[in-house]
């Protein structure tokens, strides 16, 4: 026990040295960031075995118009999705979907890692940066999960934002790379920046009322409030077009499908037996409602909108308690713990 003690002082001895070497120059933390994030995504895409790729995957295959009469991709933001759709069409040899994707998740990550070793203590920041390798990278790189790329993007984003407030360190690049990165995040997946933007507003806000003496600092309010509010022109910006154009005629329709749809399929529903009497009244079987749970509801007679409507209102209540959230953690460590394969494909 203390052979491990002895160690653990001495590993965190040196992270703090080397923490404290690139601290001096922000292009040395920066260079140290890059660098990190290459070797990390490097890894994940040639090393880990991605085992059982879900949906995103395909949607990366063929969606966003690398195959001839493909259209947009809807779950993603509009503006993301005609930018990828134009580069398909310029290079369509190329998967620009699952490039952007990896791309984005590089620049997240290394964002991130340059927040840690700018704001954090080099105990905390390798302890996050370490959990993220472990708990997140894959599922962006290796699972091409774009879902954990909208995450890892607001994360980041919202971590050099509230590290500029802490701080008072009003530069405009990492001001503009927070902002960026939240609006990547935003675009990537709507339903994951929410929960994530929640967050990021509370740690703001405490950071802001709390942690600095604005008394003596009345200026420099303007600067540290100002980013929040291009956050809240971008991303408002943004989605709005993004509501316009599946607004159109033809994605509309497509729109009205597609929410209900993603009810059925993004979460767990009641067991068949629970669930009969609603699935008789509606006349649809137990195999019927399989396939609803299995992504086979390309019949669009029998699953229809007002169909998927009904059969969405059957989820199972989203929280059980503390014992359920430790049975959920636990699951999700025992899946990513499954992801980590080390061998070469």
């Amino acid at each position: 026990m203390r052979q491990i003690r002895a160690a653990s002082y001495t590993l965190l001895g040196w992270a703090d040295a080397l923490s404290s070497w690139f601290a001096e120059k922000g292009w040395r933390r920066l260079v140290l960031a890059l660098f990190f994030s290459a070797v990390v995504c490097l890894f994940l895409v040639f090393c880990v075995n991605p085992s059982n790729t879900d949906d995103d995957w395909s949607i990366s295959l063929y969606l966003s118009g690398r195959i001839p009469g493909e259209g947009l991709c809807l779950f993603v933001n509009a503006a993301l999705s005609q930018l990828i759709y134009a580069l398909n069409a310029l290079l369509p040899s190329a998967n620009w979907f699952f490039a952007v994707e990896h791309l984005s998740s590089f620049l997240a990550f290394a964002v991130l890692v340059y927040g840690a070793l700018t704001y954090m203590r080099p105990a905390s920041g390798m302890i996050l940066v370490g959990l993220v390798c472990v708990f997140v990278m894959p599922y962006c790189i290796a699972s091409s999960n774009y879902t954990y790329v909208s995450a890892l993007a607001t994360s980041a984003g919202g971590c050099l934002l509230v590290g500029e407030v802490r701080e008072g360190d009003a530069a405009s690049s990492r001001q503009v790379a927070a902002v960026g990165m939240l609006a990547l995040g935003m675009c990537w997946r709507f339903e994951m920046f929410l929960p994530c933007s929640a967050f990021v507003c509370l740690a703001w806000a405490w950071t802001f009322l709390f942690e600095r003496d604005w008394k003596s600092r009345g200026p420099f309010k303007a600067a540290v409030i100002v980013p929040a509010l291009v956050v809240l022109l971008v991303c408002g910006g943004l989605h709005a077009y993004d509501r316009a154009t599946w607004q159109q005629d033809g994605w509309r329709q497509w729109d009205e499908y597609n929410v209900p749809r993603q009810k059925t399929s993004d979460y767990e529903l009641l067991g068949y037996d629970e669930a009969k009497e609603t699935l008789d009244a509606i006349g649809l079987s137990e195999n019927d409602y399989w396939l609803i749970q299995n992504w086979g509801n390309a019949d669009s007679d029998v699953f229809n909108a007002q169909v998927l409507a009904k059969v969405a209102e059957l989820r199972v209540p989203p929280f059980g308690g503390g014992a359920s959230l430790a049975s959920v953690f636990a699951s999700y460590v025992s899946m990513c713990a499954r992801r980590w394969r080390f061998f070469f494909r």
